[in-house]
């Protein structure tokens, strides 16, 4: 699988909406969308098939598709982490919904 980025303080491929170190969030969309640190930010991911997209507070800011068969989006797990243990970070409200079909 891929993982999302929460973090603003890295290279493009590695931000904040970046499908990290595939593709970058379209940064000016990001950083109109993103509000300062203290504040909440939300996220909607939403995954068909193998295409991924990302919405911070409510803005598009990344559309990626899958080519790789071996990191397949179609099925797997979802996590998250925090990889230092000086980081301060909080999720709350965290859902996961199945797409409906047509």
């Amino acid at each position: 699988g891929y993982e999302i980025q929460t973090d603003t303080t890295d290279v493009p491929e590695k931000t904040t909406g970046s499908v990290y170190g595939f593709k970058s969030a379209d940064l000016r969309k990001r950083d109109r969308a993103l509000n300062p640190p203290g504040e909440w930010n939300t996220y909607e991911i939403r995954v068909e098939g193998e295409r991924l997209r990302v919405w911070l507070n409510g803005v598009k800011i990344n559309d990626f598709t899958n080519t790789d068969p071996a990191r397949s989006l179609r099925d797997g797990h979802i996590g998250l982490q925090n990889h230092d243990p000086g980081d301060v970070v909080y999720f709350k409200e965290i859902c996961v919904h199945p797409l409906s079909r047509p």
